[in-house]
């Protein structure tokens, strides 16, 4: 007798890796640029995607490459770091880890949801640390993103929009009711993580 071999069901409850996080780096400061470089050079899982040395730069990196974090000076000439939040869609926030010399903008980078706050000169381990909580932070919102698509599939699943069907050997397979959510579809988006 044949038996169907089912493809391995995905973990749900161990997070994938996150893979490589890609990183921005702004600062009006060659110096300053070069040190950060440098510190994350051997990082395994890490891509600087660009550098740039002022706001409006920052901006429009942001929008062109699309960084999963960005290490983002305070004061810079024209637009400094709080202003160039201002121009980004909150919904497509990349992480964002001030990196300057100053400690008295501390408070006010936490209450624009930066993550974390690095003093310059810093030792290079303590921006790995704060590119390491990045990319746990930036785990953890796809693991929630994941976890909103499975109920949603399960939700659709006990509704009865998708129903058990059986192939021509007789082993269960999940088949879709006209207009009902896919499987196929669930997986898929599994798979762009």
């Amino acid at each position: 007798m044949s038996e169907r071999l089912q493809p391995p069901v995905p973990n749900v409850m161990t997070a994938p890796a996150i893979g490589t996080v890609r990183i921005l780096i702004v600062d009006d400061e060659p110096l300053a640029r070069d040190c950060m470089r440098l510190a994350l050079h051997d990082v395994p899982g890490v891509t600087i995607v660009a550098e740039v040395g002022d706001g409006t730069s920052a901006v429009e990196a942001i929008h062109q490459h699309g960084p999963d974090v960005v290490l983002l000076d305070v004061q810079m000439p024209g637009l400094d770091g709080f202003a160039v939040l201002e121009r980004l869609d909150p919904a497509t926030m990349p992480v964002v880890v001030f990196v300057t010399a100053f400690d008295s903008h501390a408070i006010r980078a936490f209450e624009v949801h930066a993550l974390d706050y690095v003093l310059k000169p810093f030792p290079d381990e303590r921006l790995v640390a704060a590119v390491d909580r990045a990319r746990a932070t930036i785990q953890e919102r796809r693991n929630g993103e994941l976890g909103r698509r499975l109920a949603e599939f399960v939700q659709s699943w006990q509704a009865g929009a998708l129903a058990p069907a059986s192939d021509s050997l007789g082993a269960g397979v999940a088949s879709r009711s006209p207009g009902a959510a896919s499987i196929d579809k669930f997986d898929a988006s599994i798979d762009e993580e």
